[in-house]
């Protein structure tokens, strides 16, 4: 789970940072955690 965060969080900010990619990328995640922890 914390390996899972840290490549989430290089992700984040290896992407062009512009504030619209930022949580578009963000959204992506955080639906993908929502699915590991109810499924």
């Amino acid at each position: 789970m914390l390996e899972d965060k840290q490549k989430m969080i290089a992700r984040l900010t290896g992407v062009d940072s512009s504030k619209k990619t930022y949580y578009t990328e963000l959204k992506k995640t955080v639906e993908q955690l929502k699915k590991k922890i109810f499924n």
